[in-house]
């Protein structure tokens, strides 16, 4: 038995149908274009999801700026200030040559992320009624921190990002794991 809606269920194929699209009309280079930048990249997701921000190519591009730019900022010698000035305006240049690309992995990354939204919302619905623990942040009640799946041989981990994420990234440093 569903417990999504109708409506749900059409929203979360939508998603998946439009992240499937674009990704289906990437061009062959677009994954070893976009993953010389994945550390940045999942950096960035995740400081968007601290922040509340929507991920943009302008906020990645800053976002790398900015750290590549604590990197030049820590290191002493001339020369190593502008080894590590060259590397980040390559990475900067490499950004803004290839923004298209850096866009179309947004756009995926949107669609998948809203179509697990619902999923974990669908979840979390389907086990409320059966799951005699509760879950609180700071004293407010929460759903789970997410969920495991398997779909077809694929293992996926489900997590309220917006929710649970976002309050472990900026938890207090009196928390206790």
């Amino acid at each position: 038995m569903s417990h999504l809606t109708p409506e749900e269920n059409k929203a979360v194929e939508h998603h998946l149908a439009k992240a499937e699209e674009i990704h289906n009309k990437l061009p062959a280079e677009h994954h070893d274009i976009v993953n010389r930048h994945d550390d940045h990249f999942s950096t960035y997701i995740n400081k968007t999801v601290r922040t509340g921000d929507k991920p943009s190519t302008k906020g990645l591009r800053a976002h790398i700026a900015d750290r590549m730019g604590k990197e030049v900022d820590k290191v002493k010698t001339d020369a190593a200030k502008a080894k590590k000035t060259e590397a980040m305006n390559n990475a900067l240049a490499h950004h803004d040559v290839h923004e298209k690309h850096f866009q179309h992995a947004l756009d995926i990354h949107h669609h998948v992320q809203a179509a697990k939204d619902i999923l974990t919302k669908g979840l979390h619905k389907a086990q409320q009624s059966t799951n005699p623990m509760s879950q609180s942040i700071e004293g407010k009640k929460t759903d789970p921190e997410g969920y495991v799946v398997q779909h077809k041989g694929k293992i996926t981990k489900m997590v309220n990002r917006k929710e649970f994420s976002q309050a472990n990234f900026n938890k207090p440093k009196d928390w206790v794991k």
